[in-house]
C-alpha cells in the first residue's frame, strides 16, 4: 500500500493522550476523527474528483423548479396522467365484459320452424307460395321476417308480416308473394330467408328458399298432401312491390 496514503502516527502524541493504535480507517482531510488523528491527504486530485463525481445527482433526476420551469414537462404530465386513467377505465370495463359472460342467460324456449316448403320454378305472374309450419312452447310468437336478394347479391330487401294472437304458439299456413306477368324476369333466380321472432327477441333458425323465374310451373302440379291443410290459411303477402321496382329498374333506360 502507498505510504502516502497511510494515517501517520506520532509517538509522542499518543504517549500524551493515553491512546494506542488508531483504528480510525483512512478519511479525507475534510472529514475529522473522533480520537483526534491526523488524516492523510489524497494522494491526487484524481482520488477527490471520484470522491465528488459519487455525490452528483443523476442527469434524469428532474427538480420541481426545472419542473416548474419548462412548460413542455407540465403538459407531458398532464397526457400521462389522461392516458393512465383511460388505461383503467378500459381494463376495468373489459373485466366487467369477461365477468357478465361467465353468468348465465337463460335463453329460454325460442320459436322453431319445424317445416317448410315452396315450389322452386314459376312462371312470371304467378302466385308464389311459401308453406311454413311453426311452434313455440312458451307460445309468444310476434312476426315472421323474409328477406329477398336477387341471386350473387348480398343486398337484402326485409318484410315483416305479424302472426296472429291465437297462432302464437302453433300454426301452419302459408305466405305468398304475387310476381308481375314481365318476361324481363325470365332466367331471373332469388334467394328468400324466413326466420320467426317472439316477444322476447329470440329468433327461430332461419330457412332458405330459391325462386326461379324460368317459363316452367310447379304450382300448376299437386300440392303434397302433407300441405294441404296449410293451403287453407293464408298468413300475408310478402315482396309484391319489391318484384314490381325490380322489374322497372332493369328495364329504365341508363344515363
Amino acid at each position: 500500500m502507498n505510504n502516502l496514503l497511510r494515517p501517520r502516527i506520532w509517538p509522542s502524541f499518543l504517549a500524551s493522550s493515553g491512546v494506542g493504535t488508531c483504528d480510525v480507517p483512512f478519511r479525507y482531510a475534510s472529514e475529522p476523527t473522533h480520537c483526534g488523528c491526523p488524516v492523510a491527504q489524497p494522494s491526487s486530485s484524481r482520488s477527490l474528483r471520484s470522491a465528488q463525481s459519487r455525490k452528483r445527482v443523476p442527469s434524469f433526476v428532474v427538480s420541481r423548479q426545472q419542473f416548474m420551469k419548462y412548460p413542455g414537462l407540465r403538459m407531458m404530465s398532464k397526457i400521462m396522467k389522461k392516458y393512465l386513467v383511460v388505461l383503467l377505465l378500459t381494463t376495468t370495463i373489459s373485466g366487467c365484459g369477461e365477468l357478465w359472460k361467465l353468468v348465465p342467460i337463460d335463453p329460454g324456449n325460442k320459436p322453431a320452424i319445424v317445416d317448410s316448403y315452396a315450389p322452386q320454378n314459376v312462371k312470371p305472374g304467378e302466385v308464389w307460395k311459401i308453406f311454413i309450419k311453426a311452434e313455440d312452447k312458451d307460445g309468444d310468437m310476434k312476426d315472421l321476417v323474409a328477406k329477398i336478394s336477387p341471386a350473387g347479391t348480398s343486398f337484402f330487401t326485409y318484410s315483416i308480416t305479424s302472426i296472429h294472437e291465437g297462432e302464437r304458439g302453433e300454426f301452419a299456413g302459408y305466405l305468398f308473394v304475387k310476381t308481375p306477368p314481365s318476361p324481363y324476369l325470365r332466367g331471373k333466380m332469388f334467394h328468400l330467408s324466413v326466420y320467426i321472432r317472439d316477444q322476447e327477441g329470440r329468433k327461430s333458425d332461419p330457412v332458405g328458399l330459391l325462386l326461379h323465374f324460368n317459363g316452367r310451373s310447379e304450382a300448376e302440379l299437386e300440392m303434397p298432401e302433407k300441405w294441404q291443410f296449410a293451403s287453407r290459411n293464408k298468413l300475408g303477402g310478402i315482396f309484391s312491390d319489391y318484384l314490381l321496382e325490380y322489374v322497372r329498374e332493369i328495364t329504365s333506360p341508363r344515363e
